[in-house]
């Protein structure tokens, strides 16, 4: 158990001190959650001359996508042909065929990618482009890229998207992703860590962040996929271990299986053989510890508890025992209180995992209230996954919100 969370909030205000190499040590974004949707957005500037942008954040998706309607001016958009060396065949489906007038989005012989939007639940063709953006270093200064790569799509990609959102930014392991283009443009490692907030706004860094504290454990590779993936080796509630049958947790020869690290559900979704003994388990660990039972409402949850917000830190511990590097041969995500339950009103608060059937592709998918306020660190070169506890746990002294974006002069 890490008792230290002063010493991360220390060492994330080091990181605003200024560098003494003119090339920035990393680049940051803010996070925030929106509160109809639960999605969880970040804004840049983007174009000639420069406008904000607001995008939902996918953390597996392979692209960045902007919509691109009739207001969108910008003098340094170009779009990217299908002759040149970027538009790969393997990668990219065909050519854009358009007649004037021509505009972005819509240029003829463009190259065409696709563009993800599982809110909307089936990719769409979008033109490859590239523009300016500008993103705010951790010295407090801006750094502009002239030349960065999106998808440039229109109104039919935004159904399920939050209010304001134009687009999504994806994280996913693909040359396009943004930290792999950040990378690539800045002689960064790629590598990006973020701390979805609960409430307020968190904080998302690309580069060299040097986060102490984090436990590592291994990402698993699923072919033709940009999403990430851990090794789940068991679960428990507390000293009970789950019973279920672990070979839905390891991604199998048709890439079934395994658990996904996600920022696209609100709440962690586990197979119905999975989610049964977990719920089972839970219940009677929660009697133990003389939690009373509510009888649930029809509603996506089915586990309901009489439980204020101040009594919610003594629901039973959940752990995920997890596959690490080289340290040790197992490590813990431990899921406590308000990252495992959902406080319906003063009194009554439900389970924060979901029931995703009985033939999901993936066994298990993170759900974005199991991140909250905890950070998480993605090495893509060396496939790791860095995270830390969850920052509540430490008597609510600090949270993914508490991040200062006012560098010291």
């Amino acid at each position: 158990m890490k008792t230290i969370p002063l010493i991360l909030v220390i060492s994330l205000c080091a990181l605003l001190l200024p560098s003494s190499s003119s090339r920035p040590r990393a680049l940051i974004l803010p996070i925030t959650k929106d509160a109809s949707t639960h999605q969880y957005l970040t804004s840049l500037k983007q174009r000639n001359p420069l406008v904000d942008i607001s995008l939902v954040i996918d953390l597996g998706s392979p692209n960045m996508w902007i919509i691109c309607d009739s207001n969108y001016t910008s003098s340094s958009y170009r779009p990217i042909y299908c002759q040149t060396p970027i538009c790969s065949p393997s990668e990219f489906f065909n050519c854009m065929i358009a007649y004037c007038p021509q505009f972005p989005g819509r240029n003829h012989n463009a190259c065409v990618t696709l563009a993800y939007n599982l809110f909307y639940n089936r990719p769409t063709h979008c033109e490859l482009a590239k523009d300016t953006i500008s993103i705010a270093s951790i010295d407090g200064h801006s750094v502009t890229l002239r030349r960065l790569i999106f998808a440039c799509g229109d109104f039919l990609h935004l159904p399920g998207l939050a209010d304001g959102a134009t687009g999504m930014i994806g994280l996913g392991r693909s040359k396009f992703g943004i930290p792999q283009q950040l990378a690539h443009a800045l002689n960064f490692t790629e590598k990006f860590a973020m701390c979805l907030p609960s409430n307020g706004k968190g904080v998302m860094f690309f580069g060299e962040t040097s986060i102490p504290l984090c436990t590592p454990t291994l990402l698993v590779l699923r072919q033709l996929s940009s999403e990430y993936f851990i090794l789940v080796k068991s679960i428990w509630i507390y000293d009970t271990r789950v019973r279920i049958n672990n070979t839905l947790l390891t991604i199998g020869k048709d890439g079934n299986g395994g658990t996904k690290i996600s920022t696209m559900n609100r709440y962690t979704v586990l197979q119905t053989s999975i989610y049964r003994p977990f719920k089972s388990a839970f219940i009677r660990k929660a009697r133990t510890s003389n939690i009373t039972r509510v009888v649930p409402p029809v509603t996506l949850f089915d586990v309901w508890f009489r439980l204020t917000k101040e009594s919610i830190s003594f629901v039973p511990v959940i752990f995920l025992t997890l596959d690490v590097t080289w340290e040790k041969d197992t490590a813990s995500f431990e899921i406590t209180g308000s990252n495992a339950m959902v406080q319906v009103n003063e009194n009554v608060a439900c389970l924060g995992f979901v029931d995703g059937g009985p033939n999901p592709r993936t066994a298990i998918v993170t759900g974005g209230l199991q991140l909250e306020n905890r950070l998480l660190e993605v090495d893509i070169g060396s496939q790791v996954l860095g995270f830390t506890d969850s920052m509540l746990e430490h008597g609510g002294r600090t949270s993914c919100s508490n991040f200062n974006f006012n560098p010291r002069p």
